[in-house]
C-alpha cells in the first residue's frame, strides 16, 4: 500500500486552482529545441495541440543538516540549439506538460470552474506522460533519464465565503496565526500578514527525505481579497529512479493533505465540505 492509498480526509469543494507533479533529472545535453519539437509532434500533439516557449526554470535541490537551506544548482551548457522550457497545452487548457533539459512537469489547472479530478488520476496521467518521455529519450538515443528529485505542488485561492472579510483576519483561515490587537499599552492596527513555514518529510526510518514548504499571502482577484496558499513538497528516495520518484510523490501527497487540514480552521473546513479525519 502506498502512502497516498491510505485513507485520507478530503474536501468536496477544495480551494485548489492548480496541482503540479514534477521530476527533476540530470541534464540531457542533447535535448535541444529541435528534439523537444520532434517529441511534441510525434508523441504529444494529439493530446496537447498548443505549444508555447517559456524561460527555463533553475534546478532546485533540498539539502539537510549543514546544507539545510534550499540550494540552487546552476549548470552551464554549450549547444548549437539551446533548449528552453516548453509548455504543451491540452485543448481545454486544463492539462499542461512542461519540458526542459532537466525537468518534466505535469499540471492540472482549474478551468471554467472544472472539478478537481483528484491526485490519483493526475498521478496516472503524469506516469503515462513520463513513460512516453523516457521512451522517446532512450529510443532516440537522446540520453538516459536519471531522476534526482521529485516535487508535488498544490496552489489554493482561498476566498472569503462569509468566514473572513479583510486580510487582517488571517486567523479565521489558518491556525498558524493569532495576534493580539493590543500589546501592553500599544494598540496595533494590523493590515495583513504573510506566512512561510517549512516542514520536514521523513522516510520510514525517520531520516529526512524531503521538505514541505507552505506559504500564505494576501492577494486580490477581480478586486476581491483572497489568500493564496501554496504547498510545495520536494525530495527524493536516494538512488531509486523513477519508482522512487513516485514513491516520494505519494508520501508528499499524504503530508500535503494532512498539513493542509491541520493548519486550516474548522470554519473553512465547513465551507470546503471536509469529510474524513486525520
Amino acid at each position: 500500500m502506498t502512502a497516498s492509498s491510505q485513507q485520507l480526509p478530503a474536501f468536496k469543494t477544495p480551494p485548489l486552482v492548480e496541482v503540479a507533479l514534477s521530476i527533476q533529472f540530470e541534464p540531457l545535453s542533447r535535448l535541444d529545441n529541435a528534439q523537444i519539437a520532434r517529441l511534441w509532434i510525434t508523441r504529444f500533439f494529439d493530446r496537447f495541440p498548443e505549444a508555447q516557449e517559456k524561460p527555463r526554470l533553475e534546478s532546485q535541490v533540498e539539502g539537510f543538516g549543514s546544507q539545510s537551506r534550499q540550494s540552487r544548482k546552476i549548470t552551464f551548457e554549450l549547444a548549437t540549439s539551446p533548449a528552453s522550457r516548453w509548455w504543451l497545452i491540452s485543448s481545454d487548457g486544463s492539462r499542461l506538460v512542461q519540458i526542459q533539459r532537466d525537468r518534466l512537469i505535469y499540471n492540472w489547472r482549474k478551468v471554467n470552474n472544472g472539478e478537481y479530478p483528484r491526485y490519483g488520476r493526475i498521478r496516472e496521467e503524469f506516469h503515462e506522460v513520463l513513460r512516453t518521455f523516457i521512451e522517446f529519450v532512450e529510443v532516440g538515443e537522446v540520453g538516459k533519464v536519471v531522476p534526482s528529485q521529485a516535487e508535488l505542488s498544490y496552489f489554493n485561492h482561498i476566498q472569503r465565503e462569509g468566514v473572513w472579510g479583510t486580510h487582517d483576519q488571517l486567523d479565521r483561515v489558518v491556525t498558524l496565526w493569532a495576534m493580539d490587537r493590543v500589546v501592553g499599552n500599544v494598540s496595533l492596527v494590523q493590515e495583513d500578514a504573510t506566512i512561510a513555514v517549512r516542514y520536514l518529510i521523513p522516510d520510514e526510518a525517520g531520516t529526512p527525505a524531503g521538505r514541505l514548504h507552505v506559504s500564505i499571502e494576501p492577494d486580490f482577484r477581480n478586486e476581491e481579497p483572497i489568500f493564496v496558499m501554496n504547498l510545495v513538497a520536494r525530495g527524493m528516495f536516494g538512488g531509486a529512479g523513477a519508482a522512487g520518484s513516485f514513491q516520494f510523490l505519494d508520501l508528499a501527497h499524504l503530508h500535503i493533505v494532512r498539513t493542509f487540514v491541520a493548519i486550516t480552521t474548522p470554519r473553512m473546513h465547513q465551507v470546503w465540505r471536509l469529510h474524513g479525519s486525520l
